[in-house]
């Protein structure tokens, strides 16, 4: 009996977690991949309630960009476009792995929807 019980309890949990509001609530999850002059950002940007979001991702810098860039003295920043236009900009906080740099989940807000992101070095 206790080995049904279990599984059943856990499948149970994990269905009421699902179906949670704040599951519910989530929005859409944008997938990230931009091949650029100064290197490849790949990653996901999940919206967490009207215009404000999350992102996670990667950056690593092309083979011509390392002289300028491999100091890591550089800003990585997420530009918003809308049909376009650029109408936004994040800045993202990076750390170093090897020669990769990698954003932990951070936050921001954006002034209005976008269709498509990109990226600047600064």
């Amino acid at each position: 009996m206790r080995k049904t019980v279990f599984p059943l309890a856990a499948f149970a949990l994990l269905a009421l977690l699902a179906f949670s509001p704040a599951a519910l609530a989530a929005g859409p999850v944008h997938k990230v991949t931009v091949s650029g002059e100064h290197g490849n950002l790949v990653g996901k940007i999940e919206e967490d309630a009207p215009r404000t979001y999350s992102f996670t991702g990667s950056f690593t810098l092309a083979a011509a960009s390392k002289p300028r860039f491999a100091s890591g003295g550089f800003k990585l920043v997420l530009v918003f476009y809308r049909d376009g236009v650029k109408v936004d900009e994040v800045q993202t906080p990076m750390r170093q792995v090897g020669s990769m740099y990698v954003t932990e989940r951070f936050h921001f807000r954006l002034c209005c929807e976008f269709t498509r992101v990109g990226y600047e070095l600064r």
